[in-house]
């Protein structure tokens, strides 16, 4: 179960901004002819700078809408800049955290970024009302511990896993936080809901089966002979990784090619579905995070049927 909860939390603060800059951005004051716009990151800002009375009388009017629009006054480029910044952090750790996972053991490699990104979650409002390239700093650095590849370490010595229940779970539950408690709380709720999952983990969860001094020999050996995992953690630390074997290899290559072209697709949908929802649809944000989820619970759908299938 926890297992299960560290991906929803994992991809909750992943999308979280995909969802909740919809609410945070002032989308007419943007695209205002009035505006002489300058990178300001908030109205409020603008209206005590120094400006013609045009300007300054436009962004008075915009002052009304405020609670109805966002109070950011962000750029489609910094938009996209902000909703992109995670992935210049994630690439980085790819292949070093499941590296250390191999031979630190996933359980705390997994955990303690998990903790450093909740508690940046939790600071993301204040960071975006400070300055938004502040914004984009926090969410590479969250970036940078979302790498779920000590995920996949841990769950292979436990049990199957599916991605997509954090998606499909966060988009419908965000719509309604924001539109009942602003978009502040999308990641309070996240950051507070990752640290109690963070306790639970390091109080329940161990690395493997057998670290676990709580099962018996039976359950034990009924995990292992279930997933094939018969070497010992002492013998999986040891293994040396054949990189000339990879690099030479023709499948790999494919496979990285197919796996890039899917998740170039994957995250296209999660990061600009939402902005197009409510931007091109005028959908209401309870229902962009509604629709936005449907593709997401198809895709979970599909996994279980084909897991029914395969066996």
């Amino acid at each position: 179960m926890l297992g299960f909860l560290s991906f929803i939390v994992n991809y909750a603060m992943r999308i979280n901004m995909s969802l909740a800059i919809v609410a945070m951005v002032n989308h007419t004051a943007v695209n205002s002819p009035a505006l002489n716009y300058t990178g300001q990151d908030s109205i409020a800002d603008r209206c005590q700078g120094d400006g013609n009375s045009d300007e300054k009388e436009a962004l008075q009017g915009l002052q009304t809408i405020h609670e109805q629009d966002g109070e950011f006054v962000w750029s489609e480029s910094e938009q996209s800049l902000i909703l992109g910044s995670l992935f210049f952090g994630y690439i980085t750790t790819q292949i070093i955290g499941g590296r250390l996972g191999e031979i630190l053991g996933g359980k705390r490699v997994l955990a303690y970024p998990l903790l450093v990104a909740a508690l940046l979650t939790l600071l993301t409002p204040l960071a975006a009302r400070v300055h938004h390239l502040l914004l984009l700093a926090v969410r590479i650095l969250i970036g940078v511990c979302e790498s779920e590849r000590s995920f996949f370490l841990v769950h292979s010595f436990w049990n199957p896993i599916g991605s997509h229940a954090g998606t499909v779970i966060t988009f419908p539950i965000s719509g309604v936080i924001i539109s009942n408690l602003g978009w502040e709380w999308v990641f309070y709720i996240i950051g507070i809901v990752s640290l109690i999952w963070f306790g639970l983990w390091m109080l329940l969860v161990f690395d493997t089966p057998e670290d676990n001094p709580y099962m018996s020999d039976k359950e034990k050996t009924y995990i292992l002979q279930a997933l094939g995992t018969h070497n010992s953690p002492e013998q999986r630390k040891a293994q040396s990784f054949p990189w000339k074997s990879v690099i030479r290899s023709t499948p790999f290559w494919a496979l990285l090619t197919a796996h890039a072209c899917n998740n170039w697709g994957y995250w296209l949908l999660l990061t600009e579905m939402p902005k197009y929802m409510k931007n091109i649809l005028q959908f209401k944000i309870e229902k962009v995070g509604l629709t936005s989820s449907t593709p997401f619970f198809k895709m979970l759908l599909h996994d279980a049927c084909l897991d029914w299938v395969s066996k």
